[in-house]
């Protein structure tokens, strides 16, 4: 008789930067707009197996956890997209103009125990996979402003000499013109889990020793079924019968 337990984790850590302030070249984000693409994932997984005399258990368990933030702001509050005279950009604050925000986790156990009976193998287990996620989206809850400058504003902004530290705060100092306004009145989150289950179980059965009859069955059960009908379809079975 003998026993075997493994154990394993990973956790990794991934980050995009979208620095602004590389002005030129038609560019005209500044720093303040930036933001930092994140994806961290985490993994536990572990499985248990034990050989005994006329039978055999193996069973497995794992856990993960996915975090995805698309675009975290480097400045709060609203953004604001600067037009000159003849309505084209030449500046780009604050707050990158949306919000995405995920979060998947995710366990899963699988169990299963054969037993032998001479000329018959029985097995049977159980499987569950359990996945849910959490989206948040939508515009920006600050606001995202298109403003215009007249010559006599943009001359002021130029003495002012700010260069890659001008703010959001700084153009509304100035009273520009709202070309352009949008806001996420309702900002909202979705999110929905999922859990499969299914048991099963089989025999073989050694009727000489060139043939064996398998025959098997197997539930299945989807709890998203829930949604369109209150008790769910409990119903998929499924056999199996093989020579």
């Amino acid at each position: 008789d003998s026993w075997q337990l493994t154990v394993r984790a990973n956790h990794g850590r991934v980050s995009i930067e979208r620095p602004g302030g590389a002005l030129g070249g038609g560019n005209v984000q500044f720093p303040s707009a930036g933001s930092d693409q994140d994806r961290i994932s985490s993994l536990v997984a572990s499985t248990l197996s034990y050989d005994g005399a006329g039978w055999r258990y193996q069973g497995s368990v794992q856990w993960s956890r996915f975090d995805w933030n698309y675009a975290t702001p480097r400045a709060a509050g609203p953004q604001v997209t600067v037009l000159d005279a003849t309505g084209l950009p030449i500046a780009i604050l604050g707050n990158p103009g949306f919000v995405f925000d995920d979060t998947e986790r995710t366990w899963q156990t699988k169990h299963t125990v054969s037993i032998d009976l001479g000329k018959h193998n029985l097995h049977g287990g159980v499987d569950i996979l359990s996945a849910g996620f959490a989206l948040r989206g939508g515009g920006n809850p600050a606001g995202n402003y298109s403003v215009s400058l007249t010559p006599a504003q943009l001359t002021q902004l130029r003495a002012s000499n700010l260069g890659l530290e001008l703010s959001t705060a700084d153009i509304f100092a100035l009273n520009p013109r709202v070309e352009d306004y949008a806001v996420e009145l309702r900002p909202a989150g979705f999110g929905k889990r999922q859990t499969l289950t299914a048991l099963f179980v089989e025999d073989e059965w050694r009727l000489r020793s060139d043939l064996t009859l398998t025959a098997g069955l197997r539930y299945d059960y989807d709890s998203l079924t829930q949604l369109g009908n209150v008790s769910g379809d409990r119903d998929n079975v499924a056999p199996r019968l093989a020579l």
